[in-house]
């Protein structure tokens, strides 16, 4: 019975020691977060200069992008998670992370890239119809290596697209327009700025551009497929981009 009664107490201590524990860091990255905003603290140094915290950020935007001769509009959404590095010696703050942004085309003007000759069986030969509605979508995700300093960031990007476009050609006022599907994707590269607002909210504006490379091009309609170029090729490609975030 005093065996067990001495486990007892110590399992009540232990239980004690844990919860004072948690209390002391939840106390510990309170006061560190009221200086930095949203995140959690990850790990401190053990002189205690220096912290690396978690943030992770949720986006709308809007881009207005060109893809060889096409020009394109979407709405974005995107996500990013990275890691600053806080020192209580300096008032720049490095950090590392990634940002995935998925752009949803509402409307597309120019020409298509994906013809060899002009089709004669549309009226405007390769070029596009330029109405508001779905044209495709596309996920961007780079690495970003960037700086902050009070509420400014500026940071470097560098990572992988993969876009899948809908090109739509008008046929006649008798008949349904014409449509293929293209398929680009590469390596893209670029930059960024704007600011954070105590760390909770953000605006900011992306760069980024590339040659991507053209690896499908299906048309719904078989009298397109004579035109259509038989080999892969690549198209440069740059987008700008308006974006609003929320930091958690």
């Amino acid at each position: 019975m005093r065996l067990l009664m001495v486990l007892f107490l110590v399992g009540l201590s232990a239980m004690s020691g844990a919860t004072n524990a948690l209390s002391q860091y939840k106390s510990y990255e309170n006061s560190m977060l009221s200086n930095f905003g949203s995140g959690r603290v990850i790990r401190a140094s053990s002189d205690g200069t220096t912290r690396w915290i978690l943030y992770n950020e949720g986006m709308l935007g809007y881009s207005y992008a060109r893809l060889g001769e096409t020009f394109l509009h979407s709405a974005d959404i995107g996500y990013s998670s990275y890691i600053m590095s806080v020192s209580s010696m300096r008032g720049v703050y490095p950090y590392v992370g990634v940002e995935i942004t998925v752009p949803i085309y509402i409307r597309e003007k120019g020409n298509s890239n994906a013809f060899a000759t002009a089709p004669t069986d549309l009226p405007g030969g390769s070029k596009l119809l330029s109405e508001t509605g779905f044209n495709g979508w596309g996920v961007q995700l780079p690495v970003v290596i960037g700086l902050q300093t009070k509420s400014f960031y500026i940071q470097a990007m560098g990572g992988y697209a993969y876009h899948s476009i809908k090109d739509i050609f008008y046929k006649s006022a008798t008949e349904n327009d014409w449509s293929l599907t293209n398929t680009y994707q590469g390596i893209i590269y670029g930059a960024g700025l704007g600011i954070r607002m105590r760390n909770t909210f953000s605006f900011g504006l992306r760069f980024v551009m590339g040659d991507l490379n053209s690896t499908l091009r299906d048309p719904e309609q078989p009298g397109l497929q004579t035109y259509i170029r038989a080999k892969d090729f690549q198209s440069h490609y740059w987008r700008a981009s308006a974006i609003f975030g929320v930091v958690f």
